[in-house]
């Protein structure tokens, strides 16, 4: 008796997956048909010499004090449970890079590895 409810319950919805009366995002609604690496942009390696030209020049010019300071800021309240984004603001005008900003942010909480 139990196999069988088991067996109606799982036939009825799949029944209404297929006619749409039970949405499951992804499979039978909001599905993506185009392949999403269409959209990345080649970006030459002239922009990239001088995009890094650009982080160099900025790093020099800043106050190095302040960007660190702001840093470790950002990283002892994300540590902690204090609101990250007052430390992030400050970072940021302390002219911190995102890539800085995002280490600051990996050396709190980690980094994500998923597995299959």
């Amino acid at each position: 008796w139990v196999q069988d409810q088991i067996q109606n319950v799982a036939f009825e919805r799949q029944r209404e997956i297929e006619t749409g009366e039970r949405v499951i995002v992804g499979v039978n609604e909001y599905t993506v048909d185009e392949d999403p690496k269409e959209d990345i942009e080649e970006v030459s390696e002239a922009e990239q010499r001088r995009q890094r030209e650009r982080v160099q020049r900025l790093r020099e010019e800043r106050d190095s004090e302040a960007a660190e300071a702001a840093l470790a800021a950002l990283r002892d309240a994300a540590e902690g449970s204090e609101n990250v984004m007052p430390h992030i603001v400050d970072a940021v005008k302390a002219y911190a890079t995102t890539g800085e900003i995002c280490d600051a942010m990996r050396d709190a909480f980690g980094e994500h590895r998923g597995g299959i």
